[in-house]
Parts: structure tokens; sequence; C-alpha cells
């Protein structure tokens, strides 16, 4: 199940959705209220312009993904 911490660490997959929760949040402030179609693309069009650097940067090395080393031990003992 989705919810389950112990697969969710099994698969490699973070305990919670605060990532995503925090996304929402960048782009909510960085979208101003009821814009126009063509802004919206655009938006969305420099949003994916940044996903995919990240993504490079990641697969390149350049950028590690930080995590809190008290977090990094209770995954440990969960699994």
């Amino acid at each position: 199940a989705i919810w389950s911490c112990f697969s969710r660490l099994n698969n490699q997959l973070p305990r919670s959705n605060n990532s995503n929760e925090g996304w929402h949040r960048a782009v909510q402030h960085s979208v101003r209220l009821n814009p126009s179609i063509y802004e919206s693309i655009k938006d969305l069009q420099m949003e994916q312009h940044a996903i995919l650097i990240m993504a490079a940067q990641l697969q390149a090395g350049l950028v590690k993904k930080v995590k809190r080393v008290k977090y990094e031990l209770l995954n440990e003992q969960l699994q």
C-alpha cells in the first residue's frame, strides 16, 4: 500500500510527501492569481525547464539530495 512506511522505504521512496508539498507551495507563490492561459503555459514551460536542469545536474552528480542525519538514522531503524 502507498501509505505503508515500510514498503516505501524498501522501494527507496520518501516516508512523506513533504517535497511535493514544498514544490506545490513554491509554484503557488510564483504564479499570480487568475493568470491567462498564455501566462499559465509560460509558467509551466519555465517550471519544466528548471526541472530538466535539476534532473541533469542530479544525474551528473553535481547536486546531491541532502537528508538530515537524524532522518537517515530513523530510516535505518525502520528497515
